[in-house]
């Protein structure tokens, strides 16, 4: 499956490219001319190009670039955090373990290594 069908996690909702394509579909045919954009579909579009790109999501709605850029640079979601991540040593010691591999539509990479699996089965079943 293209990684633009795969369901992402944006914001609040779920939604891929697509399904949010056709929710910009069904509001042009059934929305008179001359309309604003709805103020969900703009927080969609905005979330979405979080995580794909403003061109690559203003090409496939047929958004203005600027005008989603511009929504994109001006909008802080509560949702998006920085988080320091402080090591207790600066040399692990012992051999670490991968335990888990997370990839973005973009291709960078988060690998996260443990001594053990503890910690991936207290994430689970919390």
């Amino acid at each position: 499956m293209p990684p633009f069908q795969t369901p992402l996690l944006v914001g609040t909702s779920h939604l891929s490219l697509d399904e949010l394509k056709k929710k910009f579909a069904v509001w042009r045919k059934s929305s008179p001319r001359p309309r604003k954009i709805p103020i969900d579909l703009w927080e969609d579009a905005v979330s979405l190009a979080r995580v794909l790109s403003v061109s690559k999501v203003s090409r496939s709605l047929g958004l203005d670039h600027p005008t989603l850029k511009q929504k994109v640079s001006s909008k802080n979601p509560e949702t998006e955090h920085f988080v320091e991540l402080k090591l207790a040593h600066p040399n692990p010691g012992p051999k670490l373990s991968p335990l888990a591999e997370i990839i973005s539509p973009h291709g960078m990479v988060l690998r996260l290594f443990s001594e053990s699996d503890q910690i991936i089965r207290t994430f689970l079943t919390t």
